[in-house]
């Protein structure tokens, strides 16, 4: 056995006994030597008292509330230390993307103890840039996001995005969406409302709705959606329009160590007017190392297809080397291959759509700094000439 192995030993120990309440538990190896030049190695145990934790305390550098802290830390007071729960509670910190480090420390007080989260904070607020241009079609966006509203953990998101299209002449396109998401009032649960107003010149659908996602074990997340779908035709008067409303199931299981991180996202919603629409969507992601492997699929069911009931794609999020919105299908399903080895990294993008099979190659640049974090995509279409190029640009600043 190494000296590696008896680390691992100790280590798994140490885990075993904290995670039933002895915390301060200490391993000793003693090495002993025999006659014949053999290496045994005696483990001293020193299992301490068996501590029953009195309270939490929640100390951060930044300005987040410790109230919301206890709320979703889904901690109880006056039981045994857990060393599996206190990970849980330090996982789920990490994931608001609020802090940048957790640690822990237990105290003793009269002999009473506590544990003692230390926090410390991410730039919780950001303004993000976007822009696509490739010949007279051009998309340029702006959004604003803070993770943590005035220190609650709640966040709140404003996208706005215009541009031109050149797959209908003239043809403009608008964006506008805020959202709302509360993991606090009634943790684990967490509620998203969002509202979205989209236009492509005198067609615009606006959209309200409320999800309820609930964690399944420590993986999985299964979510309800509820909402209500508006579309207009404000010049058109042969297509009428609708109000109806919208329903959905999701469900997102995520993995991840230090060599890899699996993610798979379902969500299915269905849409109840006279000829009624379901839909369904999938996003994967694999990264293991340097390689990020990102699967998606779209797919509309309805018996008459109205303006919004297709998928639109072809740009910065999807497609690259292809306009925004160039594709307009029932049905789809793509590959984004990227491989950040270096600075400079090739990407690769496949797609089969309902016209066929497509491709885009090109390449990105990542830029970080603490000023801002940029990426620039230079991407080509399939049997394209160097003139066909799209160039994509995506800007993030911590505020």
């Amino acid at each position: 056995m190494s000296a590696a192995d008896v680390e691992k030993t100790i280590s798994r120990i140490l885990d075993l006994y904290a995670e039933a309440g002895f915390a301060l538990c200490s391993v000793v190896p003693v090495v002993n030597h025999n006659d014949s030049d053999r290496i045994s190695v005696l483990l001293e145990i020193n299992e301490g008292a068996r501590i029953k934790v009195n309270d939490y305390e929640y100390r951060v550098t930044g300005k987040t509330s410790p109230a919301a802290l206890r709320r979703i830390s889904l901690l109880h007071d006056d039981v045994y230390f857990n060393l599996r729960d206190i990970e849980k509670a330090k996982s789920i910190f990490l994931n608001t993307g609020v802090f940048s480090s957790v640690s822990e420390r237990i105290v003793e007080k009269q002999d009473d103890f506590f544990v003692v989260f230390d926090l410390v904070e991410n730039p919780a607020d950001y303004i993000n840039g976007s822009g696509s241009i490739a010949q007279d079609n051009v998309i340029l966006g702006a959004a604003y996001q803070t993770a943590s509203i005035l220190g609650t953990l709640r966040r709140f998101s404003f996208i706005y995005e215009s541009g031109t299209l050149t797959d209908v002449p003239g043809q403009l396109k608008n964006l506008f969406a805020l959202s709302f998401s509360d993991p606090v009032s009634i943790a684990p649960v967490i509620l998203d409302i969002n509202f979205s107003l989209t236009a492509y010149d005198t067609a615009r659908l606006s959209l309200i709705s409320g999800r309820v996602a609930a964690p399944v074990g420590a993986h999985v997340k299964t979510s309800v959606l509820s909402g209500l779908e508006i579309v207009d035709y404000l010049v058109d008067t042969s297509r009428p329009g609708y109000r109806n409303s919208l329903v959905g199931l999701g469900m997102v299981a995520s993995f991840k160590n230090d060599a890899a991180e699996l993610t798979q996202n379902f969500d299915i919603d269905y849409l109840f007017r006279s000829s009624d629409r379901l839909r369904f969507r999938y996003d994967g992601l694999l990264a293991w190392q340097s390689l990020d492997l990102r699967p998606h699929a779209v797919w509309t069911w309805t018996d008459r297809f109205e303006f919004f009931d297709y998928w639109r794609l072809g740009g910065a999020r999807d497609i690259r080397g292809y306009q925004d919105n160039e594709f307009v299908v029932a049905r789809a399903g793509w590959l984004n291959i990227e491989y950040k080895k270096l600075p400079i990294y090739p990407l690769l993008d496949m797609a089969w759509l309902d016209s066929g099979f497509f491709y885009a190659y090109g390449l990105g640049i990542d830029a970080k700094s603490s000023f801002a974090d940029a990426t620039l995509v230079f991407a080509w279409p399939k049997d394209g000439s160097w003139n066909d190029g799209k160039v994509h640009f995506m800007l993030q600043k911590g505020l």
